[in-house]
């Protein structure tokens, strides 16, 4: 691990298919767009695919079961149950670990969007009774509710980890963020920046939107070439009853080091929830302007952080140093996992959770 700082930039996430203009594409697909990962992005294409995709019948996409949480060590405490957000959303909640005296609490935030809790379930291994490992499903997703209103922005995501705070009792926590789940784990963290006694970032996305358009071409750059070695299908699995989950398994060769090594798809968890990632991807894409403003106010919080990312992560390492000069005020330590794609504790477990232990204390 390496000592650094400094600060400021932007976010971003989408794509398009391979080798097809986005017109043509859309002319394909009459109803369901498969996947965003893995597509060649710009806003407009962003924007057309999502609009085109969230008119599809509600019957088409019958919400996916959702697989339960691994059940917590029986010596350590452990919760499972519904915390009501702000506007009535209820976020499934999962507690393990806590009831020392002064115990730490770390709130996990899952990526996606629109995957759910499960797939994060091995840093319950961290919980003891000096540390509460807290994780919920994101509006949506997992077993969490959908918004009335529909509404996914970024100030709802935030509204909803603020919730999850106030609920453990805790003033000032250690939030976890990966992949997507950084982009509200740093949102938080420039809003409630009181609340905040430290922040982990692994693999995830800075607040720049340039940075997450050039990380998911890098992505798709990988994809295609995958995809000509016969490692991943040509086409990819289609989007049915409202599941993303078989479409993003087969990408799974793209996330990790080695893309011949084989690795279980269940690293992306029981439950993807379609229509959850579309709408989240569309407000994120029409407030990406908010982004600029957020990175600035991360930029003046005086905590610690931690910036972990798996040297082969798809995404580039560029999205590392992004976060890191975000945190241009902070206390920042970066730490790039050798031999690891972006699920980094899949392909280097004992690296990963040492060095989030170690930091957390």
């Amino acid at each position: 691990m390496n000592g650094n700082r400094q600060g400021h930039n932007g976010l971003a996430r989408p794509r398009q298919e391979h080798g097809e203009p986005v017109e043509l594409r859309q002319h394909r697909r009459s109803r369901l767009v498969p996947g965003w990962r893995g597509l060649r992005w710009t806003a407009g294409a962003v924007a057309a695919t999502l609009a085109a995709v969230l008119t599809a019948p509600a019957g088409a996409l019958a919400a996916a079961p959702v697989a339960a949480h691994a059940p917590a060590s029986s010596q350590l405490r452990s919760w499972s149950g519904y915390v009501r957000s702000t506007d009535g959303v209820r976020l499934w909640v999962h507690s393990v670990g806590g009831g020392a005296a002064h115990a730490q609490v770390v709130i996990v935030v899952h990526g996606g969007p629109g995957l759910s809790l499960g797939y994060l379930a091995i840093f319950d291994r961290l919980a003891s009774p000096a540390r509460q490992i807290v994780s919920y499903d994101q509006r949506g997703a997992g077993r969490s509710t959908q918004p009335a209103d529909h509404n996914y922005s970024i100030a709802a995501q935030v509204a909803d980890l603020e919730a999850v705070r106030h609920w453990t009792g805790d003033r000032r926590v250690t939030i976890l963020g990966h992949s997507w789940g950084g982009i509200p784990a740093a949102a938080y963290t420039a809003t409630y920046p009181a609340h905040v006694a430290a922040l982990v970032l692994m693999d995830a996305l800075p607040l720049s939107w340039a940075e997450f358009i050039a990380g998911e071409n890098r992505l798709g750059k990988r994809i295609t070439t995958l995809q000509g070695e016969g490692l991943i299908p040509n086409p990819l699995p289609p989007i049915t009853h409202n599941s993303c989950l078989a479409h993003d398994q087969a990408l799974t060769p793209a996330y990790v080091a080695n893309p011949l090594e084989h690795v279980s798809p269940a690293i992306w968890g029981p439950s993807c929830n379609w229509r959850t990632a579309l709408r989240t991807f569309t407000a994120f894409i029409n407030e990406r302007g908010q982004l600029p403003t957020l990175a600035a106010a991360l930029g003046q919080w005086p905590g610690r952080a931690l910036v972990l990312q798996g040297a082969e992560d798809p995404f580039g390492l560029q999205w590392l140093h992004t976060s890191v000069a975000e945190l241009r005020s902070a206390t920042v330590q970066h730490f790039v996992v050798n031999g690891a794609g972006h699920f980094p504790w899949v392909e280097r477990p004992k690296a990963v959770l040492a060095a989030v232990s170690q930091f957390t204390g």
